[in-house]
């Protein structure tokens, strides 16, 4: 009994450092920044051609091709508001505050029966 506990024992703690080796690798490869890093230490030449690739690209950008000239349309001004708006909208939502809580049963049976129907044809 005791031999087959050490067995089991020995096999875990083999898989725990596989996992924990396999987890570090992961952890390293995910890491792109210092993938980058590490990168630009071993082929310095990678730089220059990345850079030198760039720079012609930005040559060429500015140089031949012609700019458009670009049409904005006038801004429309906001409509002010006036405190005639502002009490309506007041009572409004007075109003509403009120009236929620009594139309509120009723729109929950209307929303469960409309509920029960649409699962009901669906079933079906």
């Amino acid at each position: 009994m005791n031999n087959d506990n050490h067995d089991l024992i020995v096999e875990l703690e083999k898989s725990r450092a596989i996992l924990a080796d396999k987890v570090s690798h992961i952890g390293e490869a995910l890491d792109v920044p210092a993938r980058v890093v590490r990168k630009l230490r071993e082929q310095p030449r990678w730089v220059y051609w990345v850079g030198g690739t760039v720079l012609v690209g930005a040559v060429v950008l500015t140089a031949f091709i012609p700019r458009r000239k670009h049409y904005h349309p006038p801004v429309a001004v906001a409509p002010t508001v006036t405190s005639r708006t502002l009490t309506a909208l007041g009572v409004l939502l007075g109003v509403a505050k009120i009236a929620f809580p009594i139309v509120r049963p009723t729109l929950t049976a209307y929303a469960t029966q409309a509920l029960a129907n649409i699962t009901k044809n669906r079933m079906r």
